[in-house]
């Protein structure tokens, strides 16, 4: 239980850097990219993936798009086909922010407060030193600890009242001197577009960024998203994609679940490769591009994490990414600005446990096209899921046996062999019990044990289905010990 911790709080950080030593160079004149296209079929079918879309950009053009397998029942998937891009969505709220920067009516530096009057944290003073860079930056001391709270939304809480809510939040930190993922931060940002705009979150985004970019299948409302195709959300039960059971979040709007189809991606690619420009329309200045890609310089550590983007350095290449998850889908993008390169992958499943296909085929296809290393496909989502099906497989048959016992305590045998075997069987039942209905959400913190049920839903299902069997179970044979005691006293 550890590791599914360590997993699942790796999955919310949107990227994974990895250092490679292969020298940087472009690709041949001729790239063939039927190959890639057959590496990314070929890990579809290692990994169980309904659907998939491959964008590359090159020099502003689209350089190839393909897509694969299906967005539905009986819905091929399109390059017009909308996919929830989960924490990519954050790149689309920090540009909107820089926007309103360039027109004057943001200042980076200000105190979210200017803002938002009613946000505070736990400490007052704190409250008043967290500004509008330390959000986009990730440096406002708000800890990835407390993104759990907002896995699922069952008291049908707003975007408002999640900022709110943070009244009664600790920082883990001084803002400003330390980088600490959460989605609580892009959240917050767009609160401040909605209270500066004097727009929606979801209206902004449409006039600003997606129409200039002519974006025609991006949307922030998923009934709109649904009526132009969006694809269905799958989720992983023991390694075989069925239909998600999560729910439209428009609460959460800002840090995710924005659904952008591939054909748009390549737009918002181009633009961001083209230095804020797309079709001679521009979006956001040249320095305002170079400063969403570049991390702060902070006091006590380093960064890789800018305005809505991770850069670091591989192979003599600068690299801006990001990747996103959210119950039903994945997605990631890498950027080469030298090289005038964008690619992005977009996937719709995922679980908690194994979050990275798109990160993993965005990589590989990445290093393929730079530097000519041909993407391997990945066997460890089988090699995962192999002994986690089989751990089950055998945890069920434990938990069937135990269920199939007798109530009736034994007829025969002594007094004393009876009770010493009642005893330990009950015990054992017992303990079962409450491994199946504690064990889970002890390791991983209540909090983030009832978001399982939409983000792992297999394993939460199961521990919960399997520990009321067997308290049930449990009782009987109390009840049943009991009463065959008091018969045998009269």
């Amino acid at each position: 239980m550890n590791n599914i911790r360590k997993i699942s709080t790796l999955a919310s950080l949107s990227f994974l850097a990895v250092a490679v030593s292969t020298p940087a160079r472009l690709s041949p004149p001729v790239l063939e990219y039927s190959e890639i296209d057959a590496y990314i079929e070929a890990q579809m079918r290692a990994w169980n993936i309904p659907g998939t879309a491959l964008v590359i950009v090159q020099d502003g053009q689209v350089a190839h798009l393909k897509t694969f397998g299906q967005a539905g029942k009986d819905r091929p998937v399109t390059p017009q086909t909308p996919f929830e891009i989960g924490s990519c969505s954050k790149s689309f709220t920090a540009l909107a922010v820089m926007q309103l920067v360039e027109a004057g009516q943001v200042d980076l530096d200000k105190p979210v407060q200017v803002y938002l009057p009613w946000f505070r944290v736990a400490d007052a003073k704190a409250s008043a030193r967290i500004t509008v860079r330390h959000l986009l930056n990730h440096t406002s001391g708000l800890s990835n600890e407390i993104d759990a709270r907002a896995w699922i939304n069952p008291r049908n809480l707003s975007l408002e009242d999640w900022g709110k809510s943070l009244q009664w939040v600790h920082i883990s930190a001084t803002p400003g001197t330390h980088y600490q993922y959460s989605n609580f931060n892009y959240m917050l940002l767009a609160l401040v577009i909605e209270a500066v705009s004097g727009q929606s979150y979801g209206a902004y985004l449409s006039q600003h960024i997606f129409s200039p970019l002519d974006m025609r299948n991006s949307f922030t409302d998923p009934a709109l998203a649904r009526t132009y195709g969006l694809a269905d959300g799958y989720t992983w039960w023991f390694g075989i994609p069925l239909r998600s059971l999560e729910k439209p979040r428009p609460d959460v709007l800002g840090a995710g679940y924005i659904m952008v189809s591939p054909e748009d991606i390549a737009h918002f690619l181009s633009m961001q490769l083209n230095d804020g420009l797309y079709k001679n329309i521009r979006l956001l200045s040249a320095e305002g591009i170079t400063a969403m890609h570049t991390p702060p310089q902070l006091p006590a550590e380093s960064s890789l994490y800018g305005m809505g983007w991770v850069n670091y350095q591989e192979g003599g290449q600068n690299i801006i990414n990001h990747n996103g998850r959210s119950a039903s889908f994945t997605s990631s993008i890498f950027m080469l600005p030298e090289l005038k390169l964008g690619i992005a992958v977009m996937v719709n499943v995922t679980s908690t446990l194994a979050p990275h296909t798109a990160w993993s085929m965005a990589y590989n296809v990445k290093n393929w096209i730079v530097s000519g290393q041909q993407a391997q496909v990945d066997p460890s989502f089988r090699d995962f899921y192999l002994p986690w099906v089989g751990g089950f497989l055998g945890t069920t048959a434990v938990v069937l046996w135990r269920l199939s016992r007798p109530l009736d305590r034994p007829k025969k045998n002594s007094a004393t062999h009876i009770k010493h075997r009642t005893v330990l069987s009950l015990g054992f039942d017992a303990l079962l019990a409450l491994a199946a209905l504690f064990g889970q959400p002890m390791a991983l913190g209540w909090h983030k044990w009832r978001g399982l049920f939409v983000y792992q839903p297999d394993a939460a299902y199961w521990c919960l289905i399997a520990g009321i069997l067997l308290s049930g179970k449990l009782l009987l044979r109390a009840l049943g010990i009991v009463r065959g005691g008091r018969k045998t006293r009269s």
